[in-house]
């Protein structure tokens, strides 16, 4: 049950993740983005209270199989393939996400707080609406993104880091399974160092250019078609990092024990 709800929470998180992506499309289109961030971190909070759930239901994990280090690997592989399905219906939800995100933008600038914007949104007449937004990604898209205008080395710097990220809290708690019980203990805290690592790499050479796109797209100094790519690339390349953790996940887990 535990692990059916940590499969839950994982693809929870990543959906929500790679969502997070086409955020500053919507400012784009509303031309408030510094709204649509703070709009979006709102929404953020079911992910990160997700987070934090999380790493204690690893742990039992962990617990539940000592002495088994292959049925552990086995589990936290399947864990490892719930992030690739949440970033996959994270892609597939985008289109819709994007539409009804732009329309909460729109009537958060009207209300001017979350509270009367929530009670907008449960309104019947909102409700009733919903459908209406709901979007299919477009095969046809896929024929017209041009990497021009699209620095190659940031697409594949997102690959590895989200395969750090997404198999750096499991490959630690693989880790600790393999040293003595001595060492467990610090091999499992190194997943705080871990991700630490990922968030840093992440915050400081990916989203910076990322927002360099999206403001020149905002100010028409280029084509909002090149911030549309760029979210299509990088949502594709979270994706590719979730599948590159499965190669990461072993080795990791044999460096940190390496190193404890």
């Amino acid at each position: 049950m535990s692990l059916a709800i940590l499969l839950g929470l994982t693809a929870l998180i990543h959906m929500i993740d790679t969502l997070s992506y086409s955020v500053r499309l919507g400012g784009i289109r509303t031309r408030q983005l510094a709204l649509a961030l703070s709009l979006f971190n709102s929404i953020a909070l079911i992910s990160r209270t997700a987070n934090t759930l999380q790493a204690p239901l690893v742990g039992k994990l962990v617990g539940a199989h000592l002495g088994r280090p292959g049925v552990l690997a086995g589990a936290l592989r399947l864990v490892i393939a719930s992030a690739s399905a949440g970033t996959l219906i994270g892609i597939i939800l985008t289109p819709t996400f994007l539409s009804l995100f732009v329309r909460a933008i729109r009537a958060l600038a009207r209300r001017g707080s979350i509270p009367a914007f929530l009670f907008e949104c449960v309104a019947p007449a909102k409700l009733r609406s919903i459908p209406r937004s709901v979007r299919l990604p477009d095969r046809r898209l896929i024929t017209r993104i041009k990497p021009d205008g699209i620095p190659m080395q940031l697409i594949l710097l997102n690959v590895v880091i989200t395969a750090i990220y997404t198999t750096g809290v499991l490959s630690a708690a693989y880790a600790a399974a393999l040293v003595p019980p001595t060492k467990a203990i610090a091999a499992s805290l190194s997943s705080g160092l871990v991700n630490g690592v990922a968030t840093v790499l992440f915050t400081v050479l990916v989203d910076p250019r990322a927002a360099v796109i999206t403001d020149q797209a905002m100010r028409g100094e280029i084509e909002v078609r090149v911030a549309d790519t760029l979210v299509a690339y990088l949502i594709g390349s979270k994706f590719a990092g979730t599948l590159l953790a499965q190669l990461v996940f072993i080795p990791a887990a044999w460096v940190i024990a390496h190193l404890v």
